[in-house]
């Protein structure tokens, strides 16, 4: 072979490795591809090669006397046996064990006087809720809004069991009396923790299996949207629509009722409007139009893309947008919601609600039903992708182009629901000075 070490990645590599030329060396460490702290160690002999799998791990030294104490370390093999008599898929297995047992424990520390044998084969330790929590928030690669509603169970729902031993944990000691709704995802959060601890071999069993089974029954209830599922027609449509937007016009001040015409032109969730109207700087021209672009994060992006999802932004849009912008420059993210759910009039309160939005949007612009425009661009505009994983792994575009047009035809239509006088209002906002971005 060359001078170059080879990597270990199939059962094939370790079998050619029965005529490694070692050279000068009698032994050579090959890394295992895919598994942590997972090597084949190659040894001479006297007359053949010795070749085994290994598991080297590092483990601190505590000198008493020392000033570093804790600050040192020792190189520490386990051997797993030799290839011949164990596979690579078995290895794989069990230097698999033994790095999560050094997850849960971290490194052995071993007293400078008394050295005493490795204890990295012994049982893992016992193991607390919040502990397993932690580890679980270290292996995945939770939003901030999921570790949110994570820490929020741990912490509250569960909190009486934090630091209990999760094979003690009796669930049915747990506070059930809260909305079936928050009941159910609490309980699914615990369950998820739980089987993963099961999974990687921490836990011997999962407490809470079951539990979301056991749980009442609750007919699913969509939020309120105008009761949308009655549009037989685009005249029924606009008649429910035009009511709201009357209603939101005599009891909200100016601001809050072009907030929510903002909103319902975005068609987007109430937290994506809020990124919308704080990032409006950041807001681009689509060129060969005379609309823009914004790209912000939105319920499918994943932590860590920083690309954001393109929403689409008409001049009049645009013009509302940072009309309003200033109103909200102090205000935190998540105190917006509440304050526009108080802006709905007293009449709707049963009848609308901030992400009943969306599916107005979405049946209106199935009776407008317009040519030009697919299904997949219309769920797009919600940021839904339809799209299975290969489609979205070959066809990567997001109808920008489609969605700039089905903003435009679903604001046209909103306006003209409008009396003149209100129109007038909406349509006077003055442009954007030279000073913002283009």
């Amino acid at each position: 072979m060359g001078s170059l070490k080879p990597v270990i990645k199939t059962q094939k590599d370790v079998k050619n490795l029965e005529h490694y030329d070692l050279g000068t060396r009698s032994t050579i460490m090959l890394k295992v591809q895919g598994i942590r702290r997972l090597f084949v160690r190659i040894q001479k002999s006297t007359s053949r090669l010795s070749i085994s799998y290994v598991f080297r791990y590092s483990e601190r030294i505590q000198d008493a006397e020392s000033e570093n104490s804790g600050r040192r370390s020792r190189a520490r093999y386990q051997s797993l046996g030799i290839v011949s008599e164990i596979s690579l898929r078995e290895a794989r297995k069990q230097a698999g064990k033994l790095n999560r047992q050094i997850l849960l424990r971290g490194l052995t520390v071993f007293s400078g006087e008394n050295k005493e044998e490795s204890t990295l084969g012994d049982p893992a330790p016992v193991i607390t809720l919040k502990e397993l929590f932690e580890l679980y928030v270290q292996n995945h690669n939770l939003k901030d809004s999921s570790l949110k509603s994570y820490r929020s169970v741990i912490c509250g729902f569960s909190g009486q069991f934090a630091d209990t031993p999760v094979a003690e944990i009796n669930p049915e000691e747990l506070d059930l009396s809260l909305h079936h709704n928050t009941r159910k995802y609490y309980i699914c959060i615990l369950n998820s923790i739980a089987a993963w601890g099961v999974k990687r071999g921490m836990l011997s069993h999962n407490p809470f299996l079951g539990l979301y089974q056991t749980c009442e029954r609750v007919p699913a209830r969509h939020r309120y949207a105008l009761s949308c599922h009655n549009f037989d027609s685009l005249e029924i449509a606009a008649e429910k629509v035009r009511e709201f937007l009357t209603a939101l016009a005599l009891e909200c001040p100016e601001t809050v009722f072009l907030t929510w015409i903002c909103h319902l032109i975005l068609g987007t969730r109430i937290s994506e409007t809020y990124r919308v109207i704080m990032n409006a700087e950041s807001m681009t021209i689509i060129p060969g139009t005379e609309s823009f672009v914004i790209a912000i994060e939105v319920k499918s992006t994943r932590k860590g893309d920083s690309s954001g999802f393109r929403i689409p932004v008409i001049p009049l849009l645009r013009r509302l947008i940072f009309q309003i912008r200033p109103v909200y420059q102090d205000m935190k993210p998540d105190y917006f919601p509440k304050f526009l759910r108080r802006s709905i009039p007293g009449s709707f309160r049963e009848r609308m609600s901030l992400h009943g939005s969306r599916s107005v949007f979405r049946t209106v612009i199935e009776l407008m039903n317009p040519p030009d425009n697919s299904g997949a661009a219309r769920e797009l505009y919600l940021s839904h992708d339809i799209r299975n994983a290969v489609q979205q792994a070959y066809s990567r575009g997001d109808y920008l182009a489609d969605r700039m047009k089905l903003q435009q035809l679903y604001g046209d239509w909103l306006l003209s629901l409008l009396s003149e006088e209100t129109r007038g209002m909406i349509l006077s906002v003055p442009a954007v000075t030279d000073n913002s971005p283009s």
